[in-house]
């Protein structure tokens, strides 16, 4: 079985303090793959910190305030997000995957919280 794992397309890695050419440059083509991806064989990872990132161990080490819950930068990019919403309620948003997940009755949350560091990350898996 083949599965298909999107890690941390979000805004602020593609666009955003972290984004690069390279990364706005492969949109397109990881977009077309999770559209395409079988559902029950798609996951959608999110990179998640607190709004005290500075203070975390990370946040010493990568000065750069990034993928804070709740923010812009911390949602899916948007062709991303409508190409693994397209099998979704097409009008709700991509700005808070954590908020919107629940609506839905076939699906699983797996979120893993590091405490000490006050690092989070959410995989999304679609069944």
């Amino acid at each position: 079985m083949k599965i298909l794992i999107v890690v941390d397309m979000q805004k602020d890695f593609i666009s955003g303090p972290l984004g690069t050419a390279e990364a706005r440059a492969i949109v397109p083509y990881v977009a077309e793959k999770a559209k395409n991806a079988p559902r029950e064989n798609l996951f959608v990872t999110l990179d998640t910190h607190q709004p005290n990132y500075m203070e975390t161990n990370e946040g010493r080490h990568l000065p750069v305030p990034h993928c804070i819950e709740g923010t812009e930068g911390h949602a899916l990019d948007d062709a991303i997000a409508a190409a693994v919403m397209a099998f979704r309620r097409p009008a709700l948003s991509a700005s808070r995957p954590s908020a919107r997940w629940h609506l839905w009755t076939r699906y699983a949350l797996c979120t893993s919280r590091r405490r000490r560091s006050n690092l989070s990350a959410y995989a999304l898996a679609f069944a």
